[in-house]
């Protein structure tokens, strides 16, 4: 058993100042005012000076891996090295479980990403599924998002859901006049942004020493 002490704890209806938790085992026994619980009871007494003691956080829907993957446009880092490297971002924000949340879309405009190819979302959905029994600073799980058009995943994901490596299930729906992008406008800024990605796509399998003529 022991002691978080002299800290403030963060409930579901307030933050309990000058307040300490008991656990035992895997079990929150009790919060207190600081200085209840007897010390010579216990086995360990950690001093959270003043700080936040809270249930570690889950956030069930972030891309945050595909920007540790894929931290510029048209390049893919090694999908171990990026898992590694966001828990440790993710632990140092209270979050002890994150749902990668990455898409299965159609071929459009919006899937020139090589991080958001199949072949690579389905790499890294297995990454994620193998540290489910290694030990890691957090719970990572997959959650799909299946684009309208992505018709031809449906029967593939099916499968990773019977195997137990998509924990959560999104369909989601971005074309033009819907959603994020109901003002039209704004789609066609997006759409000018991923226009670029794909030119300068084209510039990098150039051979070299020739340009791109005028």
């Amino acid at each position: 058993m022991y002691l978080i002490t002299n800290g403030q704890v963060v409930t579901e209806t307030a933050i309990l100042k000058n307040s300490e938790v008991l656990i035992e085992g895997e079990k929150i026994v009790g919060i207190y005012n600081s200085g209840t619980t007897k010390i010579s009871e216990l086995d360990k007494v950690i001093d959270a000076e003043g700080g936040f003691i809270a249930p570690g956080f889950v956030d069930i829907h972030s891309d945050y891996i595909e920007n540790m993957a894929s931290p510029r446009p048209t390049s893919v880092l090694n999908f171990d090295i990026s898992i590694r490297e966001t828990e440790k971002i993710l632990i140092n924000q209270g979050i002890t479980t994150m749902f990668h949340s990455l898409s299965f879309i159609g071929e459009d405009e919006f899937s020139v990403k090589p991080i958001r190819s199949p072949e690579n979302v389905k790499a890294l959905l297995e990454k994620i599924a193998q540290t489910h029994n290694r030990l890691h600073l957090i719970r990572h799980r997959f959650h799909a998002r299946l684009e309208i058009d992505a018709v031809d995943n449906i029967e593939q994901i099916k499968q990773f859901i019977l195997a137990g490596k998509v924990q959560l299930l999104s369909f989601m729906d971005h074309s033009p006049g819907q959603g994020q992008y109901r003002n039209l406008e704004i789609y066609r800024k997006t759409l000018k942004g991923y226009k670029k990605l794909q030119i300068m796509k084209l510039i990098r399998l150039l051979p070299l020493g020739r340009g791109v003529k005028k």
